[in-house]
């Protein structure tokens, strides 16, 4: 069993290293900097959830995300993706997404 402060520094790792690519490449825009389009959206649901990765509200990511010029499939394929990888969980019931 993973310590739950081990997934927070993971988490964080991971962040700090796409925020350091993102420097480098000097694109703000996600959609444009991740070669593929469910890494975008993590992106993005990332910056919707703030330090810590506390939920997003799902209509509020999904408005955010087809702003930007995701498509639902595209959407949809990256949330089961991520799911299925136990990085995020969707509660469609209370209509949230949660960092795992």
């Amino acid at each position: 069993k993973i310590d739950p402060k081990s997934k927070d520094d993971v988490s964080e790792a991971l962040r700090l290293l796409e925020a350091a690519r993102d420097s480098l490449r000097g694109d703000p825009d996600p959609a444009h900097r991740c070669p593929r389009p469910s890494e975008a959206v993590l992106g993005v649901l990332r910056d919707l959830g703030g330090p810590g990765g506390r939920g997003v509200p799902l209509p509020q990511a999904l408005q955010a995300l087809g702003a930007r010029g995701f498509t639902p499939g595209q959407v949809s394929s990256a949330l089961a993706e991520y799911q299925q990888l136990n990085v995020l969980q969707v509660n469609e019931a209370r209509g949230t997404i949660t960092f795992v």
